[in-house]
Parts: C-alpha cells; sequence; structure tokens
C-alpha cells in the first residue's frame, strides 16, 4: 500500500477560512472607476505564500501574474491578477483584528481536531529587529548585553502540537511577564485548562507563581537568581522539556517562515507580519491533519514535495 506524503497549495488553502469583507457600495464605486473585483479569499490565500519564501509584496504580485498555475490555486480567476498596491490595501482592510479571527479559527479547528489539547502549556519570547526608522519599535535585550532594536513575539503554545495556541506583539522595552497572564487566559477562553504551565525565568515572581496556582495548574518556571539569595538548582528534566518545544516553534517560524524578515514599519504593520507566519504554520496543521498527514503537522516545507512559487 502506498502512502500518501504530500500536501497541495489548494490543500493548504481550504484550511483557511475568511469573513465577507466586500462592502458593496463600496466596491460598485471601485468597479465604475474600471478596477477589478478581487475577493478576499483568493487576496488572503496569496498572503499565506510570503511566509513560505515569496520576499515581497511586489514579488508576490510578479510570481501571480507569470505563473498562472499558482494564481489559479489562490484562486484567482483566468489572467486577472492583483497589483501589489491591491494586495497591501486588501492587508490593512483586514488588519490586525481580521488576521486574529482568521488565526484564532485555526486555533479552533486544531483543538477540535484533538490536535492542540492544552494540557502542558508554554510562554516564551523571542525578539524581531526593526528598522531603526520604526516609530512604534524599541530597544530592548535579547539577552544580558545583547540590545536589539525592534518588537517581541509572545507567544503561548500547545507542548505536544509544538503550535501556538494565542500571541501578543509588543515593543521590545515591554517587560516579557506582561503577556503571561493574557496568554494563558486567552488560551483558557478556547477551552484549554493546562495542568502544566511553563515559563522561563523572567517570568519567575510571586504574582504570576499564584496566578498558576490559582487556576490549579503547575508552574514550571524557571528560577531567577537575582530574585533570590539561594544559589539556583539545575533546572528539571520536565522543564528542559517543555521549553525545548517553544523554541522549536519559533525556529520554524524563524528558519522556516521568515519571522524575522520584517520589511515593514510600525506596530500594526509587524503585527499583521507575525500574524501571517503564524496563520501559515497553523493552516499548514490543519490542512496535513485533514488529509490523514498528521505525522507532518509541523513539516514547513518537506510536505508541499517539488512545488515551486
Amino acid at each position: 500500500m502506498v502512502f500518501r506524503q504530500r500536501l497541495s497549495l489548494r490543500e493548504l488553502f481550504e484550511a483557511v477560512e475568511i469573513l465577507q469583507m466586500e462592502e458593496p457600495e463600496a466596491q460598485e464605486k471601485l468597479e465604475r472607476r474600471g478596477r477589478p473585483r478581487y475577493p478576499g479569499k483568493p487576496l488572503l490565500n496569496a498572503l499565506i505564500l510570503i511566509p513560505f519564501g515569496v520576499a515581497s509584496e511586489n514579488e508576490l504580485a510578479r510570481k501571480l501574474a507569470e505563473l498562472p498555475s499558482l494564481a489559479e490555486d489562490c484562486g484567482f480567476k483566468e489572467g486577472r491578477t492583483p497589483s501589489q498596491p491591491t494586495i497591501n490595501r486588501f492587508k490593512h482592510k483586514l488588519g490586525v483584528e481580521g488576521f486574529r479571527k482568521v488565526f484564532k479559527g485555526l486555533v479552533e479547528k486544531l483543538v477540535g481536531g484533538g490536535i492542540i489539547d492544552g494540557s502542558a502549556e508554554v510562554v516564551d519570547a523571542t525578539p524581531m529587529e526593526a528598522f531603526r526608522s520604526d516609530p512604534d519599535a524599541e530597544w530592548g535585550f535579547k539577552a544580558k548585553n545583547k540590545p536589539f532594536f525592534g518588537y517581541k513575539v509572545s507567544v503561548i503554545s500547545d507542548f505536544k502540537a509544538e503550535l501556538p495556541i494565542e500571541i501578543r506583539i509588543s515593543p521590545a522595552n515591554r517587560h516579557e511577564n506582561n503577556a503571561f497572564q493574557p496568554l494563558v487566559k486567552a488560551a483558557r477562553k478556547r477551552g484549554l485548562k493546562a495542568s502544566r504551565i511553563c515559563g522561563d525565568a523572567i517570568h519567575d515572581n510571586e504574582a504570576t507563581r499564584r496566578f498558576v496556582k490559582d487556576i490549579k495548574a503547575r508552574a514550571f518556571i524557571d528560577r531567577n537568581p537575582r530574585r533570590s539569595a539561594k544559589r539556583k538548582k539545575p533546572a528539571s528534566k520536565t522543564y528542559r522539556r517543555l521549553k525545548a518545544s517553544v523554541e522549536r516553534v519559533f525556529s520554524r517560524a524563524k528558519k522556516l517562515l521568515n519571522l524575522e524578515n520584517l520589511r515593514v514599519r510600525g506596530l500594526r504593520s509587524a503585527a499583521i507580519h507575525v500574524y501571517t507566519v503564524f496563520t501559515a504554520m497553523l493552516a499548514l496543521a490543519v490542512a496535513a491533519h485533514g488529509k490523514g498527514l498528521n505525522k507532518q503537522i509541523r513539516c514547513i516545507r518537506s510536505i508541499f514535495g517539488k512545488t515551486q512559487f
């Protein structure tokens, strides 16, 4: 028996849902000016290609025009593909809230399918450098004596699935612990009640530990030696396993989905970039699960075989 090991772009796009966005009155005005009408779904499908290796919106518009099969996979009608300004307008029309809803819908599908069970969750953050001219970015630290200018991407992820449940984006000077409780609460709103919650040393404080205890979970939070006169004990094996899982989430986002390739300015645009990256990650997981490829829900590139775009 031959087992199927590949996923098509169309199957990836089928995993993603979008609310109807067209406003009839506004759309009629555009049509009277001669602009072609592009439904939201194909445009969202096209934007999801960017994390998979399309360098920019300009390159995306060019590839859609040059590769009819790619445009058809996205859902565009033959011979009609959007320009870069059209793609950019759609992206900002959908906005952070729109991308957040798409992301949330994918998480709910994975929860419903049993891929994300939330029994153990991990909170962590990673730096994302920005242009020095970015008005919303700030200076922060990747580690001691390693400053950077940009944003912090905070994530709560599912330990077993190694997939994000909720994300937050903030200027780099914001303390990471500010995102801990909102992320855990967001996961609980998805119906996920973890028995184990992991955080690193930056989350080591009485308020955070009390919060975890109050929700009847066990805290696996590394001890911060600056908060105690006692000698720091080696981290437990369980803590190291939990922490390693979220590090793999960030590694895939950076190395395979271009999280660090931030080419826009402003917190709003940076947040859209982050949501696009993690939406692509979740869409692949949903599509793989739907086609019985559960062992490949984290295979970012190889699952597409020889697909070129």
